[in-house]
């Protein structure tokens, strides 16, 4: 049984990485991969470092889309404290609709929901940066 202040977030992109998301969400486990449903992947933000210089990745609606990424189990209030450093850089905490995985094959599937963060707006596309 999930322990009732866990949420599951969806992570594409650099935040598929564990420890990227662990850094924000100490709490975080990988739980799956999984498939958000119409959306499509894109680099549409434009980064000048640290981290990333070039396009980094973004989703958008887009019907009959998908987008691969990661279900993580994480704790609310974690993930709400991140929601701060999202807004600053104008990202919204969405909830979507996930195709999820299990079993030893993760041939056996699953609808689930989780909390996205989406980009608003979306300027690209630019370049994906050259981490990717």
């Amino acid at each position: 049984m999930a322990d009732e202040g866990e949420i599951q977030y969806f992570a594409y992109g650099s935040n598929m990485s564990t420890a990227h998301t662990v850094a924000h969400c100490p709490s975080a486990r990988a739980v799956t991969t999984a498939t958000l449903l119409n959306y499509s992947l894109g680099f549409g933000r434009l980064s000048t470092g640290p981290l990333f210089v070039g396009g980094i990745s973004t989703v958008a609606p887009e019907a009959g889309g998908t987008v691969e990424g990661v279900l993580f189990r994480v704790q609310r209030d974690e993930l709400e404290a991140w929601d701060s450093d999202y807004a600053e850089d104008r990202y919204v905490r969405r909830t979507v609709q996930l195709l999820a995985r299990r079993g030893a094959r993760g041939n056996d599937t699953y609808l689930t929901q989780a909390e996205l963060y989406v980009p608003e707006p979306v300027e690209g596309p630019f370049p994906p940066a050259g981490n990717y």
